[in-house]
């Protein structure tokens, strides 16, 4: 390892690149990165689902949203990048077979392949859970939906989490 120190003006003509930008050596560089940062988790402890309808995941209690971006039942994002979302709920006893699923919607679209889905049986905690990264640019807003078609007007679910964070 060298140690000492060499005159900026014998680096004057000298680059490296670092990260994909241009360096001048003997300049110096701030290499900075928002991985990790808009981080929130909300829950929802109860929500009755309305038969054969994609119902708005509404009324939520935040845990935490470092950055302030969860707001109004959305997670709008501040940079564009690709952001890690996990979102699950679930029932108790539906008593019957039925399609239970959550889903992730951006701008108002649900994402293909979104669908965090199981069929509900009697006597069973059922869990419909989805983890996604999906590129967004700034002012991109996220929420969830849920679905079930047991006939029951009055379907309960519980432990409703949704969660996220910008990993690149």
């Amino acid at each position: 390892m060298l140690s000492g120190s060499i005159a900026n003006s014998k680096l004057a003509n000298s680059s490296i690149t670092l990260n994909g930008s241009a360096v001048s050596l003997g300049g110096s560089a701030t290499i900075s990165s928002a991985a990790g940062t808009g981080l929130f988790r909300v829950r929802k402890d109860s929500l009755t689902i309305a038969n054969s309808t994609d119902v708005a995941i509404t009324g939520y209690t935040e845990e935490f949203d470092v950055d302030n971006l969860f707001a109004n039942n959305k997670y709008t994002v501040a940079v564009t990048g690709t952001y890690f979302f996990h979102y699950s709920i679930r029932n108790n006893n539906s008593g019957t077979s039925a399609r239970f699923k959550i889903a992730l919607k951006q701008n108002g679209t649900e994402l293909q392949r979104s669908n965090g889905e199981t069929n509900t049986v009697s006597n069973g905690y059922m869990n419909a859970q989805m983890t996604m990264m999906v590129g967004a640019n700034a002012n991109d807003y996220f929420e969830l939906v849920t679905f079930q078609n047991s006939g029951d007007s009055n379907f309960s679910a519980f432990d409703i989490i949704f969660q996220g964070f910008r990993i690149a």
